[in-house]
């Protein structure tokens, strides 16, 4: 009677194979089901093991708004396309770069004027809308430098007591002035996160004329002096808040370490993150290898060196490391490279996205968001919505901080992949970026369209995926048109023996975000 129960209990298990409906009888793949196997010529195989014991996710994606008129409509005919932008975007603590250089963004540029309409009228549109934002202070105002370009209180007092007015006025509902007058905002708690300076290891952020802008404005430990004596002012307003910096750039692999190492060893105030920036050309002729071989070598590089400095941040408690700018070039050159809107702009934010995530960045923050054509997500002349803006909106979206990087093998260099689970375990993305160049000199080439083959192995603690289940695909690729935001489609998946299988052809300089449901 035993013996027939058995055999009964297998043929019918066996029927709902064949059927498409799963049968969940522990870690060990089904009886007597084959394995799945990837028949695609010349396919990169991807083995991707689903369960929740991976490594955490943690980088935010997020975005730089550079100028406060650019959120705002009176300003700017393009704030409206930001703002909604922005707000079905949603991205964690948007960088908020203000100060004097170009826009003027923040007040007092002219000695006891205090006028607070752009940042105001910027953060309220923000907050009316539930995006959340961080507050980087560019520079000192104009008439705090002396004639050499360098801040003429050494002591950084007279900079410390200007910020903490800044934090009185959103925090506190006001301040008094160096007059004693008293000006009243009735602001309370509206700046959490602040970023002091940018880029305090060159000359080039100042709004003053100097003799030189590639010269450095402050030395590490000159800097660290800065960072206490303000850091101590503004929080002697608010307690609350948090600061981190120092916001530098650089272009070799030990360009940041070489800074940020004393500027934390000479720190007494609390750091909230260590902030850097990297941008690898500067040139529209470097050819497209070059652009991503300085991307995939000096970026870990530059990561791996800056892990203990920040471990040794806060007297050992250590702080997160930001890539709060990060671009294919540098904008601020001109003629603007045309990658910064094409068809590899595709695979290099995939292939930036897999180091800070893999490198466990705490923020990664694309530069900017608006800027002339083809720089930037948004064009600032026609208030166009650049595909890299969609690409970014559903990385940020699909793989949020929180999600499980699922352990994952392949080996190919042409190919950058991500796949992490969702935090409430319901879904699997598979996020692959084809970078494989063409021809070594390619400039704003075409790539090399690859065949790849994903295998999920769902077998661990009891997440699986079900028969049938619908996978949807986002790509954008060379025939994605512009201004477009694409819309997911199908993909065919075979599922049997606790195992998932997806054949893809991923085309040249191309992003593909794939989405799996598990239970």
């Amino acid at each position: 009677m035993v013996k027939r129960y058995i055999i009964g209990f297998i043929l019918f298990t066996l029927v709902l194979t064949t059927l498409g409906i799963a049968v969940k009888i522990g870690a060990a793949p089904g009886i007597g089901t084959p394995a799945v196997h990837c028949s695609m010529s010349n396919a990169t195989q991807v083995t991707i093991q689903v369960g929740p014991n991976g490594s955490p996710l943690y980088p935010n994606v997020s975005t730089t708004v550079d100028a406060a008129t650019y959120l705002m409509p009176s300003q700017y005919s393009g704030a409206n396309a930001a703002l909604h932008a922005l707000a079905l975007w949603q991205p964690p603590l948007v960088r908020l770069h203000f100060g004097f250089h170009g826009i003027t963004s923040l007040p007092e540029s002219q000695e006891y004027v205090w006028d607070f309409t752009r940042p105001d009228t910027a953060i309220a549109n923000l907050r009316a809308q539930h995006t959340s934002y961080i507050l980087n202070v560019r520079t000192a105002p104009p008439w705090m430098f002396n004639a050499y370009g360098k801040l003429r209180d050494g002591t950084f007092h007279e900079y410390a007591a200007y910020l903490a007015r800044l934090v009185g006025w959103y925090n506190k509902g006001g301040f008094t002035d160096e007059k004693g007058v008293y000006h009243k905002s009735g602001h309370y708690g509206w700046v959490h996160t602040w970023e002091i300076w940018n880029e305090p290891s060159s000359s080039g952020e100042l709004p003053v004329p100097v003799p030189d802008k590639t010269a450095q404005f402050l030395d590490p430990v000159s800097f660290a002096r800065l960072f206490n004596t303000v850091v101590a002012a503004m929080r002697a307003v608010d307690p609350t808040i948090i600061v981190g910096g120092p916001a530098i750039n650089g272009h070799t692999p030990t360009a940041w370490s070489n800074y940020i190492a004393p500027f934390v060893q000479n720190l007494n105030e609390p750091l909230a993150f260590i902030s850097f920036h990297m941008y690898p050309t500067g040139y529209v002729t470097d050819p497209d290898a070059d652009v991503l071989n300085t991307l995939n070598s000096r970026l870990p590089a530059a990561i791996d060196n800056l892990g203990p400095i920040a471990g040794q941040a806060n007297h050992g408690h250590g702080a997160p490391i930001w890539l709060d700018e990060a671009g294919w070039s540098e904008s601020s050159r001109l003629p603007v490279d045309p990658r910064d809107n094409s068809r590899i702009t595709y695979a290099f934010i995939v292939n930036s996205f897999y180091i800070a995530a893999y490198w466990h960045l705490g923020q990664y923050d694309q530069f900017p968001l608006i800027d002339i054509a083809p720089g930037g997500l948004m064009d600032r002349d026609t208030a166009d919505i650049h595909n890299s803006y969609y690409l970014f909106r559903l990385i940020g979206q699909t793989f949020p901080a929180g999600s499980t990087l699922l352990p994952i093998q392949y080996n190919n260099s042409g190919l950058k992949i991500v796949a992490a689970l969702a935090p409430n375990h319901r879904t699997i993305h598979v996020l692959v970026g084809n970078i494989a160049v063409q021809h070594p000199g390619d400039v704003n080439g075409y790539g090399v369209g690859q065949n790849v083959c994903l295998l999920f192995q769902n077998t661990l603690h009891g997440l699986w995926i079900p028969p049938r289940a619908p996978a949807k695909t986002w790509l954008f690729s060379a025939a994605t048109p512009a201004n477009t935001d694409p819309l997911p489609f199908n993909t065919n998946m075979i599922v049997q023996s606790r195992q998932a299988l997806i054949s893809d052809y991923v085309p040249g300089y191309s992003a593909t975000d794939i989405e799996i449901p598990v239970n």
